[in-house]
């Protein structure tokens, strides 16, 4: 949401089934916006990669009638309470251009409930398009 305006809430929700434990799991991952769900695709989520790569993270591949999205999801915890994460989003819609998005961020933990963040998001590789952010997470 921008300004704290709910007209303008746009949210991309991912819902997995499966067993807890197991790397693999059906998705269904969905769009909304303030009004309504506006994109559902069903597919798959795999979490082992990233551990065996020795971080956290998943690779999500859901598709519908329209297009196939690819996510790639990785992080890795670094020294002093560092840790670095990147997000790749993919999505090849039938008849054009396919579209990117990407996150980078670097994460410093202060406590066990605060951290704080700096991310760089990035449109179709494009810097030019590029928003950068500085925040703070606080667990509850």
């Amino acid at each position: 949401m921008n300004d704290w305006d709910s007209d303008t809430y746009f949210g991309r929700n991912r819902f997995m089934i499966g067993k807890k434990d197991f790397p693999l799991k059906l998705l269904v991952d969905t769009k909304a916006n303030s009004e309504e769900i506006f994109d559902t695709k069903f597919g798959v989520r795999y979490t082992d990669l990233a551990r065996k790569l020795g971080g956290y993270g998943y690779t999500d591949l859901s598709a519908n009638q329209d297009a196939l999205n690819l996510t790639m999801f990785y992080g890795r915890p670094l020294r002093k309470g560092f840790s670095v994460e990147v997000l790749q989003d993919c999505t090849f819609t039938n008849g054009e251009k396919p579209s990117y998005f990407t996150e980078l961020q670097l994460n410093k933990r202060i406590t066990d409930n605060l951290s704080l963040f700096g991310r760089a998001e990035i449109q179709n590789f494009d810097k030019d398009l590029a928003t950068y952010l500085v925040g703070a997470s606080i667990k509850f």
